[in-house]
């Protein structure tokens, strides 16, 4: 599965604390071993198609996902991420 960041969503990665990093890192490798798969903190987001938000404690990581790639789109905290 090939992963791809977004410039912003990899200057918003950056911006976070160390430890909050390595947990999205984390995170994002361990939903793309099954991005079509059940995952307890991804939830198909309304309106857009094949959209995720994926949970990371209090950050949010929006994703698209397809056959053989993930996009990851935006990383923020959950009271920013849907604006």
């Amino acid at each position: 599965m090939q992963i791809t960041w977004a410039r912003s969503a990899s200057k918003e990665l950056q911006a976070l604390p160390k430890a909050k990093q390595v947990a999205v890192l984390e995170a994002v490798s361990s939903f793309a071993v099954d991005p079509f798969g059940s995952h307890p903190n991804a939830k198909p987001l309304k309106g857009s198609d094949g959209a995720v938000r994926l949970r990371v404690g209090e950050y949010r990581v929006v994703l698209v996902r397809g056959k053989g790639f993930i996009d990851v789109v935006k990383v923020a905290h959950r009271k920013d991420v849907y604006r």
